[in-house]
């Protein structure tokens, strides 16, 4: 039975989505899995990643003419117009791969219609592009002595700020980029959260992580998000005895509270489908609570679907369990895309189905499904990520077409000319994944150098680029997981996407 509470008004709005799909593009190369990391306002561009057992790789893609472009780099960012895709471009070496020294790297900026490349900022170092937001563009660099950002001005293209990261958990920005999160191991091996001023590099605060049910020991933690009102972090904790469990963190305190009030409410692996406006979709149990502590849940005790407000954690509507949504999760369907619609008004899923793509359409308030079957005739095996275009008319799904990668694109209905808004992870708007063969369910508990590089030559001020999502990893030493799916990433690996969901990894 349905139960909302505390109803947003924007829920009032009439109208279920409208799906069609307008295009099917197979990315080239030995690839099984894919990742539609953003899209551009008008949908007529994305950036893709593709993940296979012999290489990896990220992909311009033009949904007009179908085309798609390699682009040999760790990172990129696409502009939010979906005109450019900025990444950083070095020298090969036959021995160790990339080249390690700062000549020869530069910041780059490629036209998708043309095809065409062009420098930006020269001389950035073996970096990778992190993310971007206004009048700066970020860059990371990892090598076995330091991890640090760099912050470039797109306008004069100067590298403003060089900050030493500490360790090799990623960070998250805040709402506006003026503050940096990331998390450290302090001198007595245990975990704080740093605060940083990415323009300038300095540290504003360092503050252990605390819980109320304890101790933390054992335990490795990623920050995946921030809510809008920029208070609370989203936070997985990863144990290697307990497995995956999702909290909010106060960026003030480093305080971890559980995520719901709904007495039941539990998370997975990663089963938790956030929107930019600050609600989430859960599964809750008909066992357990957060207070509690019980540690797991099995797939037969998911008895409902939750939207939760993250910022205080209180459960907005709470419907009985789709068996749609369960069978997508539960079941051998090789993954699962979802999103949350109109504040969390709806919510849609997709996943193979008899060789096709399975979409549905669920009402959070009635608890109603509609389901359509899309792109018959082939062989759809697995779904992994999406994306929706700026405009919200777009919505990109990767998924897997007899063992080659393919990105699917749909019309929503839900475009300028709408009057519902459809809103995805992130402010790139970044489908949640839930790879169900790795899912276990867990429930929640309360437990709680600044300069211009010599050598660098301004540019014409670009199109800011939007950025690419966020990516988490545990802190070092402890076990590391992937970021989308909660997948483990292998000791030593040098894969630079996950192999279960296709999603960039630190490593």
């Amino acid at each position: 039975m349905a139960v909302p509470l505390l109803v947003p008004q924007a829920w009032a709005a009439g109208g279920a989505p409208r799906l069609k799909e307008v295009a099917a593009i197979d990315l080239p190369g030995e690839y099984d899995r894919a990742s539609c990391q953003s899209a551009g306002s008008d949908g007529a561009t994305a950036l893709c990643t593709g993940a296979g057992d012999r290489d990896t790789g990220i992909f311009a893609v033009n949904v007009k003419d179908g085309s798609t472009v390699p682009i040999k780099t760790k990172g990129a960012a696409l502009s939010e117009d979906g005109k450019y895709v900025y990444y950083v471009q070095g020298n090969l070496s036959e021995i160790d791969g990339y080249s390690s020294s700062d000549a020869g790297w530069d910041l780059m900026r490629m036209n998708v219609s043309t095809k065409d490349s062009s420098p930006m900022t020269y001389q950035v170092g073996d970096t990778w592009v992190y993310a971007a937001h206004g009048d700066s563009v970020f860059l990371y660099k990892n090598d076995a002595n330091q991890d640090r950002m760099k912050t470039v001005d797109t306008g004069t293209g100067d590298v403003v700020a060089q900050t030493d990261m500490q360790s090799g958990a990623m960070p998250v920005f805040s709402p506006d980029y003026g503050r940096m999160y990331t998390m450290v191991i302090t001198g007595d091996g245990s975990e704080s959260l740093r605060t940083i001023e990415p323009k300038t590099g300095r540290t504003l605060a360092t503050v252990p992580v605390t819980s109320d049910s304890g101790s933390l020991e054992g335990s490795s933690l990623s920050l995946s998000s921030i809510t809008p009102d920029g208070k609370s972090l989203i936070v997985r904790v990863n144990d290697s005895v307990e497995g995956s469990a999702v909290y909010r963190m106060d960026v003030a305190s480093g305080r971890l509270h559980a995520l719901s009030d709904h007495a039941y409410a539990v998370t997975a692996t990663y089963p938790l489908w956030n929107s930019p406006d600050g609600y989430a979709l859960m599964m809750a149990a008909d066992s357990g609570s957060p207070a509690d502590g019980v540690p797991r849940a099995e797939f037969g005790d998911v008895a409902s679907l939750d939207v939760v407000n993250l910022s205080d954690g209180k459960t907005i509507s709470s419907i009985g369990m789709p068996a749609e949504f369960l069978d997508a999760v539960g079941g051998d369907s090789h993954g699962l895309a979802a999103a949350l619609l109109s504040d969390g008004r709806y919510a849609v899923t997709a996943r193979p189905a008899n060789g096709a793509l399975r979409l549905a359409v669920i009402d959070m308030t009635s608890g109603a499904v509609t389901t359509m079957d899309t792109s018959p005739g082939i062989d759809v095996t697995g779904v992994t990520t999406g994306a929706v275009s700026k405009d919200r008319g777009r919505l990109f799904v990767s998924v897997t077409d007899g063992g080659k990668a393919k990105l699917l694109v749909y019309d929503t209905g839900l475009g300028p000319s709408g009057s519902r808004a459809l809103w995805i992870w992130g402010g790139v708007a970044v489908l949640g994944v839930a790879i169900a063969v790795t899912a276990v369910l867990v429930a929640v508990r309360r437990r709680g150098g600044r300069g211009a590089l010599e050598g660098v030559t301004a540019r014409p001020r670009p199109t800011a680029p939007s950025p690419v999502s966020p990516m988490s990893a545990g802190a070092r030493p402890r076990p590391k997981f992937c970021g989308g799916c909660g997948a483990p990433v292998e000791p030593g690996s040098d894969v630079r996407f996950c192999t279960q969901c296709g999603r960039p990894l630190r490593i």
